[in-house]
């Protein structure tokens, strides 16, 4: 996948995460809600994935994080939760750190897809005839996953079960949504895609206990879904990283 591909489809899920993260009302303080906040600078991380065009796909990626900020000024004044400039510096240094030290370990496996995004044949590249819907397989199944699991639920919220499976089903869903990019050919793409999936039906399924119900635990509950989400990445990059390992030895 080309840089220019990544800008554009983090651009549109910037508004996503400013409406999440600043603009609603959570019923959580501002410091609980910092985490969520810091997903507004992690574009920056991802050129790391590009690293023969480093500096030119890391000003692109600040573009993406300026439009963002730009857009929660925007909306500032009406916002639930302020802009913490001082804290978002701080989580897209700490975004960059992380993703430099997966980078590093990555790296012992040169010849894997996860860390060469612009190999010479570039397979991740979108092209006309294969088509977007084609490209993004995996995000549209994890899509209607995660739309399932909202509807289950929301029939619990009207029709109360003693088993709580929606609970259940949205654990082994922030996993999924690491895992599922393995079925397609878009690693990353489908990697990022997935994640904002997860962001965004997570927590329309956490407001559904209303405010209140939620006040002081919804950032530790979205910590923990993007926890499993980090997971299922790193256990698809193993999962890459031994097939590449077992190619180079066969």
């Amino acid at each position: 996948m080309d840089i220019e591909t990544l800008c554009t489809v983090l651009v549109l899920f910037q508004p996503l995460v400013v409406y999440f993260a600043f603009y609603k009302d959570t019923g959580v303080t501002t410091k609980d809600n910092e985490f969520n906040q810091s997903f507004l600078v992690i574009s920056p991380s991802f050129a790391f994935f590009y690293l023969d065009q480093y500096w030119y796909a890391l000003s692109l990626l600040a573009g993406v994080v300026l439009i963002g900020v730009l857009l929660a000024m925007i909306v500032d004044r009406k916002a639930s939760h302020p802009i913490d400039y001082g804290g978002l510096v701080s989580f897209m240094l700490a975004w960059l750190i992380i993703f430099g030290i997966g980078h590093w370990i990555a790296s012992f496996f040169p010849d894997s897809s996860v860390t060469d995004a612009s190999a010479v044949a570039d397979p991740n590249t979108i092209t006309a005839s294969q088509g977007i819907l084609s490209a993004l397989t995996s995000s549209l199944y994890y899509l209607v996953l995660m739309l399932a699991v909202f509807f289950i639920s929301v029939l619990e919220k009207k029709y109360p079960l003693k088993e709580k499976l929606g609970d259940f089903l949205l654990f082994f869903a922030s996993v999924a949504g690491g895992v599922m990019p393995l079925l397609g050919d878009y690693f990353l793409l489908s990697i990022v895609i997935n994640f904002f999936i997860l962001f965004g039906i997570s927590n329309l399924i956490i407001s559904l206990d209303g405010p209140d119900a939620t006040k002081g635990s919804n950032g530790a509950v979205g910590f923990i879904f993007s926890y499993l989400f980090v997971m299922g990445v790193g256990f698809s990059i193993m999962i890459k990283g031994g097939i590449w390992l077992y190619s180079a030895m066969s």
